[in-house]
């Protein structure tokens, strides 16, 4: 399942920083960026400012007389390679060509008129379609870089590990408030994923069990020896977890390696994953926002973790609230619109 977002363009600047914020929502390599538009559209424009926001720092121009520019960058510690490729002057036979001589890159292809090479992409890619009507420029961004379970499967996976309803209710909540928040920041010109961060949302604590406190359950909350008996053995299948590394450790097993990257972020791992993309930071950052089924404010949700979970928020309360106001100053910068 791919996601297909849109925003609006009003001018290059916006156009640098939408390119600039998809840097921040990469997760799996090696990926190719297909970019269609007519000439002047702003292409360019895009990957130049996807490049800065990779932290590229030697200049990117089109590649036109060129074909086809190398540079590098890095991410979670590895050099990486950035290829930047324009098949503006070329037939579909010879786009085919020059494209295919580079399929084994290892790092992120950029294609400027990707439309010349009929061929269907294979394996990850994102489309960029810019195009302008009535004088209104967008961008048509479909990611087809990152697999999406269904919510149909999320509902299986919690029967099957026999999630309590409070946490299922909590976990629904977390999914659309941050998707409320994407749609937000898609519509101030920044790329970001609503529907991956939905399903992140309603899979973050698929596995909360593992680490449960007593007195942290609701008091009507009554576990019993089946669920007991079930968790016991999830607990033993992800022995010295936290719910956090064991959800994403399942949902790396399933085969779902982007919202497992997502999910697993949301806890203490927020502190040492390096190059946090958008949507780690909104997950982290709605999951303190929601109380059971609730959005409440920082302060309430942190009062109440605070509650359930002394011996924890002693240690890690602080740090976690700076952070989590951190992440709502960069995401609502001067105003908190929810």
């Amino acid at each position: 399942m791919s996601e297909t977002v849109s925003i609006r363009l009003v001018d290059g600047e916006n156009m640098h920083f939408a390119g600039s914020s998809l840097a921040r929502t990469i997760y799996e390599f090696p990926l190719t960026i297909l970019l269609r538009g007519e000439l002047g559209a702003g292409k360019t424009t895009f990957i130049q400012g996807f490049a800065q926001g990779l932290g590229i720092e030697t200049p990117v121009t089109s590649p036109t007389f060129a074909l086809e520019q190398h540079h590098v960058f890095f991410r979670r510690g590895k050099e990486l390679n950035f290829l930047h490729v324009d098949c503006y002057r070329l037939s579909p036979r010879d786009s085919e060509e020059l494209l295919a001589s580079t399929d084994d890159h290892l790092g992120i292809r950029c294609v400027e008129w990707s439309d010349r090479r009929e061929v269907p992409f294979d394996g990850l890619f994102i489309l960029i379609d810019i195009c302008e009507n009535s004088n209104v420029r967008t961008a048509e961004v479909q990611f087809s870089d990152v697999v999406l379970p269904s919510y149909e499967q999320i509902c299986e996976w919690r029967l099957h590990v026999m999630l309590p309803p409070h946490i299922q209710e909590h976990c629904d909540t977390v999914g659309r408030f941050s998707e409320k928040i994407a749609k937000h920041l898609l519509l101030r010109g920044r790329l970001v994923r609503p529907l991956l961060l939905r399903r992140a949302g309603e899979l973050h604590d698929l596995l909360r069990f593992v680490d449960f406190k007593p007195q942290a359950m609701p008091d009507d909350f009554q576990d019993s020896l089946q669920e007991i008996a079930c968790w016991k053995e999830w607990k033993r299948r992800y022995a010295n977890m936290r719910h956090e590394e064991a959800c994403g450790e399942f949902l790396r097993e399933q085969g779902f390696f982007g919202c497992a990257d997502i999910v697993q972020a949301h806890g203490d791992q927020f502190f040492t994953t390096p190059d946090l993309t958008i949507e780690q930071k909104i997950l982290f950052y709605a999951d303190k926002r929601v109380k059971i089924g609730d959005v409440v404010s920082l302060e309430e949700r942190f009062a109440d973790l605070e509650k359930r979970y002394p011996d924890f928020m002693l240690k890690k309360g602080e740090q976690w609230w700076h952070s989590a106001q951190e992440v709502e100053k960069e995401l609502f910068e001067e105003r908190m619109p929810f």
